[in-house]
């Protein structure tokens, strides 16, 4: 309303309102708007009544009767919205009628919207539904749903959506469009009802591209599921495997084998170079172990060092020896990591069968996992097969486990000597000490059934330095008494070799005992010495300073670096008992024998020969100039008093 019509409305509206004032007729109430605009109309009106209003103050200003007293009141209505009349209305309506208008409603979408007939064909699609695919709106229109599903079964899942759509009034599910890798969509689709709802035989589907979402799920199972540094399948991944393939074992009826394997020593080489070199190690190990994988099996890593393999193919009992026999073979050729180094890893393995030893997970990898630990006590770098009696020894091993702590504290170790005898004359010239434990329950148990227990537990550290001392003890009462023994050798644990500061702790043990350095002879694996040959080296450096003999023990039996060896400040080489057991009739154990002797003399060393048990053998290393041996021929390991009657009788110019 502009300023002319506002004037109009307070003069028509006081002069109105002055008339019955002064007449006092009745009681009148106007009501005025504020801050409105008026139509033509609405001012038509208000002139209309100005005009009433005059017409009535005229006639009322000559009228002589007494009228009631009159009260005026004026009101303020809000405004009405600006703009807002039933043109605007009806274009409003208009508009929201035009489909059109609805249609870039829903190109805003972000989600793709199809709207299809009864025969799944599209009527409709919006902008997204083209941008999804890749293709033109136009182009999608009446194209049947099925042809761009990516589906083994489309028929039957368009079935089913049509199914759940008339039965449950919406159908919602993960569908896959496109070709090649597939485009993965969460999708809804739900009939389009009138208002009585009642079904019109159109359905409208909402499809949102989940592709991201999927990728990160699939990357998170992974991880879940999958070691990261072999990228092997993890434990829960095999325990899951290992359910599902004997859940179909048992209706097809056929034979599964566990294979636990578990790599020997990996303890050491971690402590020894590293955990980068010990992840390398394990790297180069699961990619060995690959080649032993066929079609269907699982291979997994269950642990630190140990590794799982379900064998599948399997027909006959046979087949599992074979492929563990395979397993140790590819696993124990000289491994070379960074920085050139070389190592020499073996592996042990357990063996469980199905149905034999189990029909369950749980009883499968226990049952597998008592003959890794058989495999382990009987020497390592072998396989076993699970049989009865297993638990029971295992039951038995804990038992020890438990007590070994105990058994320093309550003097049950002792030490059993085998003498060492030079073969051209029969003289004894020292004598090796055997460890044994004497167990209040079990009786004499030899190394094989502790020493393994005590390197794990950390316990060999003590029975260690006990040895040491035990042995240097043993060996200045012989001297006291005038006993003509050389020397004394004694086993060194890996663990125990390299404990820090070990040459410090042999130096002390000498020096307390009063004992000539040279009197105490301590040998090392070969295996140990070439594992990681510069500690090796250093370590026997420091060892020969303080005087004492240094032996290569179980020399043949395994791989060695012969460059490395001939850096080795040691006195003797000890020929494995193996390569003697079949030295009679085994041509290549002879040679391999003949060429040792050979070796150890061209470098300066003495060779003595390990279980020397018949005469034929005896001959031979005689023949061959091997300079010592021991073995049943001459005496098995005896008691400290019953060795020192024994080299008194061969001690001096005796001939065996």
């Amino acid at each position: 309303m502009n300023i002319h019509s506002r004037l109009i409305s307070a003069i028509a509206i006081a002069v109105t309102a002055g008339a019955l004032a002064s007449h006092g007729v009745w009681e009148l109430t106007v009501a005025v708007t504020s801050k409105s605009t008026f139509s033509a109309g609405a001012l038509l009106e208000l002139s209309v009544a100005a005009g009433l209003a005059a017409w009535l103050w005229y006639q009322l200003r000559h009228m002589q009767h007494a009228l009631p007293t009159t009260r005026v009141s004026l009101l303020t209505l809000p405004p009405p919205r600006p703009g807002f009349n039933r043109t605007h209305a009806e274009t409003r309506k208009q508009r929201e009628e035009n489909p059109r208008y609805h249609a870039r409603i829903l190109d805003s979408m972000i989600d793709a919207v199809f709207v299809i007939d009864h025969a799944f064909r599209i009527l409709y699609c919006n902008r997204a539904a083209g941008t999804l695919l890749g293709r033109d709106n136009a182009e999608l229109k009446g194209i049947a749903l099925g042809r761009l599903l990516q589906a083994q079964q489309v028929d039957a899942l368009l079935e089913a959506i049509d199914a759940a759509v008339t039965h449950a009034g919406r159908w919602q599910g993960e569908l896959c469009f496109g070709s090649s890798q597939g485009i993965v969509t969460e999708a809804i689709f739900a009939p389009l009802t009138d208002s009585s709802t009642e079904r019109l035989g159109t359905l409208i589907g909402v499809v949102r591209d989940i592709h991201a979402r999927k990728v990160a799920e699939t990357y998170s199972g992974y991880v879940a599921n999958h070691d990261p540094l072999t990228a092997l399948p993890n434990r829960s991944l095999f325990r899951d495997r290992l359910d599902q393939v004997l859940a179909g074992a048992d209706w097809q009826r056929r034979k599964i084998a566990l294979h636990l394997i578990d790599l020997d020593s990996f303890k050491l080489i971690n402590e020894g170079l590293g955990q980068a070199q010990g992840d390398q190690v394990l790297q180069r190990i699961a990619q060995r172990l690959g080649a032993a994988v066929h079609q269907g099996d699982t291979l997994a890593r269950v642990g630190g060092d140990k590794f799982a393999l379900i064998q599948t193919t399997l027909h006959r009992v046979e087949q599992s020896a074979f492929r563990a026999q395979h397993i140790l073979d590819i696993v124990e050729p000289t491994l070379t990591i960074t920085g050139g180094r070389e190592l020499n890893v073996t592996a042990s393995i357990g063996i469980a069968l199905y149905p034999e030893n189990g029909v369950t997970a749980e009883e499968l990898t226990h049952n597998a996992e008592l003959a890794l630990s058989r495999a382990k006590l009987e020497g390592r770098n072998a396989y076993r097969f699970f049989v009865r009696g297993m638990e029971e020894e295992m039951r038995v091993r804990c038992a020890l486990e438990h007590d070994l702590g105990h058994a320093l504290m309550h003097d049950e170790f002792l030490f059993h000597y085998q003498p060492q005898v030079e073969l051209a004359t029969g003289r004894v010239i020292g004598c090796e000490a055997l460890i044994r434990w004497h167990h209040p329950k079990y009786g004499l148990l030899y190394p094989a059934r502790f020493i393994s227990m005590a390197e794990e537990s950390g316990a060999i550290v003590r029975l260690g330095e006990w040895s040491l001392r035990e042995v240097c003890r043993q060996l200045k009462a012989w001297q006291r008494k005038g006993l003509p023994v050389g020397h004394i050798a004694v086993n060194l644990s890996a663990v125990q070799f390299r404990y820090p500061g070990f040459a410090t702790l042999v130096d002390q043990v000498l020096r307390d005992a009063s004992i000539d350095p040279a009197c105490l002879e301590l040998e090392v694996t070969e295996s140990l010495a070439m594992e990681n040959p510069a500690l090796a080296t250093s370590i026997v450096a420091q060892l020969k300073q303080l005087g004492v003999k240094l032996a290569i023990d179980d020399f043949g039996s395994g791989y060695s670096s012969l460059g490395y060896l001939k850096r080795f400040p040691v006195q003797t080489l000890k020929i494995d008992r193996s390569l003697i057991d079949e030295l009679a009739t085994n041509r290549c154990d002879a040679a391999i024998t003949i060429a040792v002797i050979e070796l150890g003399h061209s470098l300066g060393m003495h060779v003595l020969a390990e279980g020397i048990e018949t005469q034929e053998q005896l001959d031979f290393l005689r023949c061959h100039q091997c300079d010592f041996g021991q073995g049943t021929t001459f005496a098995a390991a005896m008691p400290g008093g019953e060795f020192a009657a024994y080299a008194k009788r061969f001690a001096v110019d005796a001939t065996l």
